[in-house]
């Protein structure tokens, strides 16, 4: 063989080593893009359930509706008015027969992340 056939071999090597890193990199990126996005949906989903929790809590403990909307920011801390909101704690209060029941839910962009349905007997539903 020549020396310049060995030098195309080399080259063509090379090339080679080089695409199959890059699809290799390629497919690293997706996957770390995939596990920060599967993260992030589980922490907005962990502070759903919390702060429905908090709010089903207190309902079942006092018959008390924290109100039918309240707001909070992107780091789930309550906000003043709905034009700052990315997460929205919508609940509603019936009553038939004594039992006070209730729907509580966060919502994202009119979208409910997490909801639950309680009850409890006795009393009157309140908004506060």
């Amino acid at each position: 063989m020549t020396e310049r056939s060995k030098g195309r071999l080399f080259l063509l090597e090379i090339i080679i080593i080089i695409l199959f890193f890059s699809i290799a990199a390629a497919v690293c990126m997706n996957m770390f893009a995939k596990a920060k996005r599967l993260s992030n949906e589980g922490a907005e989903l962990s502070a759903s359930v919390m702060l429905v929790q908090e709010a089903a809590e207190t309902f079942r403990a006092t018959g008390e509706i924290p109100g039918s909307e309240l707001f909070y920011g992107a780091d789930f801390e309550p906000v003043d008015n709905a034009e700052a909101a990315v997460y929205v704690l919508k609940t509603t209060a019936s009553e038939k027969d004594g039992l006070l029941s209730a729907h509580i839910s966060v919502e994202k962009d009119n979208t409910a992340l997490f909801s639950v349905d309680t009850a409890r007997y006795g009393g009157t539903a309140y908004e506060g």
